[in-house]
């Protein structure tokens, strides 16, 4: 549903599958397939990963968000974006190559 939307949109798919993972699924590798049948639950935790393209314009967008009141998948929604910030950060400011910043981002 999410592809459709983008597609929908006048967007082209681009450089990653979209996803959108529930619960258990979002603890999974990118590479690991979905398990089929996960639906969210009152108390879970979700993402999203979408890679648009639009013309010669590539984006890469994604946020884990959680419903309800679970202290745990909380603390791990906010630590996910502020690792995001802290190594875009050090990207624009120290303008690190991708094998340094990965180096970075491992040790962050």
């Amino acid at each position: 549903m999410a592809k459709q939307v983008l597609l929908d949109a006048g967007l082209a798919l681009s450089w990653h599958p979209t996803r959108v993972r529930f619960g258990s699924n979002t603890t999974k590798p990118m590479k690991v397939k979905s398990t089929s049948g996960v639906v969210l639950q009152e108390n879970d935790i979700f993402f999203l990963d979408i890679a648009p393209r639009f013309n010669a314009w590539e984006g890469d967008a994604g946020k884990t968000f959680t419903v309800g009141r679970n202290a745990l998948q909380e603390r791990c929604a906010q630590d996910a974006e502020q690792l995001f910030h802290e190594v875009r950060g050090a990207w624009e400011n120290d303008r690190l190559t991708g094998r340094k910043l990965y180096e970075f981002a491992k040790t962050t």
